[in-house]
């Protein structure tokens, strides 16, 4: 109390969530900030679009033994997702992503499908745009493949990315030995199972 008037936590929450199958939503001109989880976190949607908004300050709240917290989040699959005129920046992890983890309860593939990330502002994240899978590849039909994901017809566009890792979060990573962040940040990062 003597340091600071006050102190302020951010709660291991999502600012907004989109639950399971949600379909034909529009998040247009939302200023989202200062959320310990994700900014808009979205679930085997179809039909979204999130336009003109701003999300900042995003996440740091730790999940198991990791930080998390990205400013966009598409996950479990979906189709037919926009993500256009955004300002993104500042988010623990990535800016802007899409992930596929196998189907709640299962390891069954996930696909992303029709997806467009067009003239968006992404700046100062972990990531800028992040394509993130687990599992162990397995292209067969049919195969149990631990999750991968399938990205089909993927539009990133007229985006401005800039100064990945430059940001608050680089330091807040649990990632790695020293404390620090992993030296791993990118403008686009892609998993290895993802295809």
């Amino acid at each position: 109390a003597t340091k600071y008037g006050r102190i302020e936590v951010a709660e291991k929450h999502d600012v907004i969530f989109l639950e399971r199958d949600t379909t034909n939503v529009t998040i247009d001109n939302v200023d989202v900030k200062y959320g310990g989880g994700h900014g808009i976190n979205a679930r085997i949607s179809s039909n979204v679009t999130i336009t003109n908004c701003e999300v900042g300050y995003m996440g740091g709240a730790p999940l198991h033994e990791e930080v998390f917290g990205n400013g966009i989040q598409f996950g479990l699959g979906g189709e037919n997702l926009v993500i256009k005129n955004c300002y993104v920046y500042e988010c623990c992890d990535a800016g802007i992503t899409f992930q596929s983890w196998g189907a709640e309860g299962t390891n069954d593939e996930t696909e992303f499908k029709n997806v467009y990330f067009t003239d968006n502002l992404l700046t100062n994240n972990y990531y800028n745009i992040e394509f993130f899978t687990t599992g162990t590849p397995d292209y067969k039909v049919g195969a149990n493949n631990n999750g991968n994901g399938k990205f089909t017809d993927i539009y990133i566009t007229g985006n401005i990315m800039r100064f990945a890792g430059d940001c608050w979060s680089f330091d807040q990573r649990m990632d790695s030995s020293d404390g620090k962040g992993a030296y791993r940040c990118a403008n686009v990062c892609v998993t290895s199972n993802a295809y």
